[in-house]
């Protein structure tokens, strides 16, 4: 069925290449590690705490890392062969969930070591993300770059679907140690596909500058390029604003709607699931033109998608409500990765998804706010502040940058 939704020239370019295969292969195995690692930190870190500020905490220690290494995941992602980046990142991840699991397995949850290993892990995956993002399009090109984005975003989202009702069963039936063994196989598995990579791809440019290089011509960029300066000032408001709802959700599933691990990782795929049919329409559509303006738009109804989620304590509808807001958030995410690598130089496409996940560093202002404003106003509060936050900024977007709007 999937297949008759998507574009068959798109599935061509895409999974018709062995090596785009395994590289889709590693997304639904990083999809599932990643998503299914948020459920049992998050929820570890309620059950320890009963506090959603202290699941912000963690959640932003788990992000600050792209914060600090963003930039320069970036640059490396330009000077190495990015196969090799991803490899080893991968490895590396299945390496810490397999010696997480053993200190849980060993000792009781304490705070001090969540929050040691949502920083660690977070590392690991922020030098990975841009080296990922860049070989897509290397594998693609300019021209079928959203094609190719999408494809790969699909995967990650097949892949959070899988995990995150997993490992909510495994946490709610057994432990979290079986939990952290099922996400180092799942990134063992990935590193397994990856190992199989053979080509660099039509698109790929090495720069072999010093680093330090890199990172200066990086800054020069920014400086004279508007468009891409546009770009990331509103993916900062928006990752602020936006993807911190997810801090609430142990707070929701287990006060607000009286359930456990298992009802958290039904919400988890939920928004999954959302994501994978964001994804799906976005590749079905075959979008060319007109991504500014289709961004906005995402703005606007990412608002409404929080503010529904705050609005109602009906499961159901709370289902509905991140299906909804996770498959807007796919889109968005898969257009500006995409309008990032095209508005500049090829040679300097690993150093703007570096920039990407810069950003995805300073989220973690959000989940701190969402989380000490849900102490303050509560859950529906915190969730209909930030949704209303976004609607303002998706109106101004909308009528005061005709730049964005061009794009």
């Amino acid at each position: 069925m999937v297949r008759n939704w998507l574009d068959r020239e798109v599935l061509g370019y895409t999974l018709g290449q062995p090596d785009f295969r395994r590289l889709w292969g590693d997304s639904i195995a990083n999809g599932f590690g990643m998503s299914g690692e948020q459920v049992v930190l998050s929820l570890l870190v309620f059950q320890v705490t009963s506090s959603s500020a202290w699941v912000g905490i963690a959640l932003a220690l788990y992000f600050a890392p792209s914060l600090l290494v963003g930039a320069l995941a970036g640059a490396i992602a330009d000077w190495m062969d990015r196969r090799n980046i991803i490899r080893y990142t991968e490895l590396g991840i299945s390496i810490a969930m397999l010696a997480f699991g053993l200190l849980l397995w060993s000792t009781e949850p304490a705070l001090g070591a969540l929050l040691i290993i949502a920083i660690i892990s977070g590392l690991l995956r922020s030098l990975y993300a841009p080296a990922r993002l860049s070989y897509a399009y290397d594998l693609v090109g300019s021209e079928r770059s959203v094609g190719g984005l999408s494809m790969l975003n699909l995967g990650f989202r097949i892949g959070q679907l899988i995990g995150a009702i997993a490992v909510g069963l495994l946490v709610q039936h057994l432990t979290a140690f079986h939990a952290y063994l099922a996400l180092a196989g799942a990134h063992g598995i990935g590193f397994l596909l990856l190992v199989g990579l053979r080509v660099t791809g039509d698109a790929a440019e090495i720069d072999q500058a010093p680093l330090l290089n890199n990172l200066q011509v990086l800054g020069k960029e920014l400086r004279n390029n508007l468009n891409l300066l546009v770009v990331m000032l509103v993916m900062v408001v928006v990752g602020i604003l936006g993807f911190s709802y997810v801090t609430v959700l142990p707070e929701l599933a287990t006060q607000s709607l009286g359930a456990g691990a298992q009802a958290l990782g039904i919400m988890y795929a939920a928004r999954a699931g959302g994501g994978l049919i964001g994804v799906i329409l976005l590749t079905a559509v075959g979008l060319t033109h007109r991504h500014g303006l289709l961004l906005i738009g995402t703005i606007l109804l990412f608002g409404l998608g929080v503010l529904l989620i705050g609005s109602t304590n009906v499961f159901t509808i709370i289902l509905l409500a991140l299906a909804f807001t996770a498959a807007i958030s796919a889109i968005y995410d898969v257009l500006t990765q995409s309008v990032m690598q095209r508005i500049v130089p090829n040679h300097l496409r690993g150093r703007a998804m570096g920039i990407w996940v810069f950003v995805i560093g300073i989220e973690p202002l959000g989940h701190i706010f969402i989380g000490v404003a849900a102490g303050l106003i509560g859950v529906a509060g915190a969730l209909q502040l930030n949704g209303a936050g976004l609607l303002l900024v998706g109106f101004v977007v909308l009528f005061f940058s005709p730049r964005l709007r061009r794009l």
